[in-house]
């Protein structure tokens, strides 16, 4: 599982940069919509949807690229060890990261649902 995720990390190594832009633009609509006097409560659960798949596409990209390869039978007992625990700690991070991705993907059908109903209905 967490070398799949590393090659996907890997080679779209350069969503990073659309991740973060994303992540900009939605939050600053985010922030004008609560600030807003209402007119710009529409933009409001799409900008929120917005904003955790851009914060998703950069964990992916800044995380799993570093993956350590597996231990092998030449190392000593304490480098596989140390090698085996940071695969560990990666391994850990790639079922949240699975687990946040289910999620956000059930959050954003309800709250696009819930914004088509309000505003286009």
């Amino acid at each position: 599982m967490i070398e799949i995720l590393s090659a996907i990390s890997r080679k779209y190594t350069w969503l990073r940069g659309l991740g973060i832009v994303l992540g900009v633009v939605s939050g600053g609509t985010l922030v004008l919509s609560l600030l807003s006097d209402g007119a710009a409560d529409r933009y409001l659960i799409p900008s929120v949807v917005a904003f955790i798949w851009s914060l998703l596409l950069i964990v992916l990209s800044i995380t799993f690229p570093n993956l350590p390869p597996r231990p092998t039978k030449e190392q000593k007992i304490l480098a596989r060890i140390k090698r085996r625990f940071r695969r560990l700690i990666f391994y850990s991070i790639g079922v949240v990261f699975i687990v946040l991705t289910v999620a956000t993907v059930s959050l954003s059908f309800k709250m696009f649902g819930v914004w088509r109903t309000e505003y286009y209905s």
